[in-house]
């Protein structure tokens, strides 16, 4: 055995922003640092703190850096001047001269070999694969969100993964069955948050304002964390006649929506900029309730601060997290609205879920709550969990990218028979056959993803009439791509189509579940669904949503 633990190098390629990833990155490079859980639950005995270092990219558009106080023997590794990866079009090399001066960096210092962890895109991915091919490192897969992107993710990169990480019960029985060859090398280790040793004493809300107080911690952003449904939630309680106060603390893409909506809440509603974390558990002291929207988690780490702080978490029904934590009714609420429910339905779920909390005694559960983290998501546990992981990949042999096969997950433009992370091999060639299929029809493409991106030439070059690009993300509606607007699926009915062509891979059947009941009179076509009579050309799925 070495004498010292190896050496833990994470990216951050949002750079100091608010998410859980980042975090989820801080607290356990500073625990690492500063030997927090060494030695204590594990097999490995370790007593010492361990190498750990951080490449911090720039913050996306909408995003400021937190205020986060790194412990002194974090190494950081500063990316900022690199541009977002997602517009590098597979151009990794820039990426690739950054990431391997810190790995060298991090094997003068601490040794080697360096456990690499590129986080949330996959030409992070694709870096340490060619970094692979060179330099002593080991890949540690972290799956953080419980989307279909990072499973797909690991699939092509299994060759260089040494070892897969899921956050919560749910992912984990997910790569198990997705990654059956390598179940074995799949290990579930829960988030970590900092928890006080008591249950913080609530602080009361005036006498003059007995008002439940609401608070909600993280990204304004809406495709993932649905945040008007929480204003929204506000105008329901209201009319309910449920007094209260909702906080919402972040920033993000819709932040400026967000602000406008409260506006015109009468005071109802407040949004506060990104604070350092001591200032964010003060604020979750000074809240009974912490409500959570999202459509899809990993495991919510914005919800185990809270609940470390005794501020009972109402949330929406995720099949991710939610319910490995909050045992519904004793420490939390978990309400029945799922990832596509209509957003008037998430509404009414929630504030019957307030309404329940409220009932239910909140005293009782927010001790509950603390209890929970504290027993079981403590940052000590999980760095001690982590800990041993890494010494365990540390002896595990080199996985080396084969040098024949493209780094790179996503390319410029997608060609027959070359596959990329998000369109296969032989996706150009459906796209075109499904296109010519459709000739001089009014279409709509549904997905301005990479599939599209990287298909674009495709679409271009068709014979159809080309309406309209629908995609589930807000941030995106409004911009044009492909000479034309893109418009929420809600709208597509009213553009007066005749053909919805579903432009993706990854997510191709829960996009057709999403829009089959909206698109009156049309008919959606799926690239990639087993072949059916009526198909086109034998491979696409064509279904009448009338």
């Amino acid at each position: 055995m070495p004498d010292a633990p190896p050496p833990l190098l994470i990216a951050l390629p949002h750079g100091l922003n608010v998410s859980g990833v980042t975090m989820w990155a801080v607290r356990l490079a500073n625990a690492l640092a500063a030997g927090t859980g060494a030695g204590a639950g594990t097999t490995t005995g370790w007593n010492r703190a361990s190498g750990v270092g951080l490449i911090v990219h720039r913050e996306l558009s909408g995003h400021d850096r937190l205020p986060l106080a790194l412990h002194p023997d974090v190494v950081v590794f500063d990316a900022g001047e690199l541009p977002p990866i997602e517009d590098a079009c597979g151009n990794i090399e820039p990426y690739a001269t950054v990431y391997r001066d810190a790995v060298r960096a991090m094997v003068r210092r601490f040794g080697s070999p360096v456990i690499l962890s590129p986080n949330l895109h996959g030409d992070y991915y694709g870096v340490a694969a060619q970094l692979s091919q060179t330099e002593p490192i080991r890949v540690v897969a972290w799956q953080h969100s419980d989307i279909e992107y990072n499973v797909r993710l690991f699939q092509h990169y299994e060759h260089v993964i040494t070892q897969f990480v899921a956050v919560s019960d749910h992912i984990g029985e997910t790569l198990r069955l997705r990654l059956s060859s390598r179940a074995g090398d799949v290990v579930q280790i829960p988030y970590g948050v900092d928890v006080p040793s008591e249950p913080p004493e609530r602080q009361a809300s005036h006498n003059s304002h007995p008002a439940v107080r609401l608070i909600y911690t993280g990204r304004m952003e809406q495709k993932e964390k649905r945040v008007r449904v929480l204003v929204l939630l506000s105008d329901e309680l209201h009319a309910r006649g449920v007094a209260h106060r909702l906080t919402m603390l972040g920033d993000g893409p819709a932040a400026d929506e967000i602000d406008v909506m409260i506006a015109s809440r009468g005071g109802r509603v407040r949004r506060l900029p990104p604070v350092a974390p001591d200032r964010v558990a003060s604020l979750l002291d000074e809240h009974d309730i912490f409500v959570l929207s999202s459509r899809y988690e990993g495991l919510s780490v914005s919800m185990l601060e809270a609940m470390a702080r005794g501020c009972v978490p109402v949330v929406t029904r995720v099949d991710s997290g939610a319910a490995q934590v909050i045992e519904d009714g004793v420490n939390g609420i978990i309400t029945q609205a799922g990832s596509n429910e209509s957003e008037r339905t998430v509404v009414e779920s929630l504030a019957e879920a307030v309404e329940r909390a409220i009932a239910g005694g909140l005293e009782t559960m927010s001790r509950r709550a603390w209890r929970t983290t504290s027993q079981r998501f403590s940052i000590g546990r999980h760095a001690a969990l982590v800990r041993e992981m890494l010494c365990r990949v540390a002896e595990s042999p080199m996985r080396r990218w084969p040098s024949e096969r493209p780094c790179a997950f996503t390319r410029e433009r997608a060609e027959v028979g070359v596959a990329s992370g998000s369109v296969p091999a032989d996706g150009a060639q459906r796209m075109r056959e499904a296109l010519e299929a459709l000739a001089g029809r009014k279409v709509v493409i549904y997905g301005a993803g990479e599939h599209t991106r990287q298909l674009a030439h495709i679409i271009e070059a068709s014979p159809i009439r080309l309406l309209a690009i629908a995609d589930d993300d807000p941030g995106r509606h409004g911009s044009r791509m492909l000479g034309v607007p893109i418009i929420a699926p809600g709208e597509i009915a009213r553009t007066g189509a005749s053909d919805v062509v579903i432009s993706s891979w990854m997510h191709e059947r829960a996009m057709h579940d999403r829009v089959a009941s909206g698109c009156h009179g049309t008919v959606l076509h799926r690239l990639y669904a087993p072949a059916v009579a009526g198909g086109i050309r034998g491979f696409a799925d064509s279904a009448s949503a009338s």
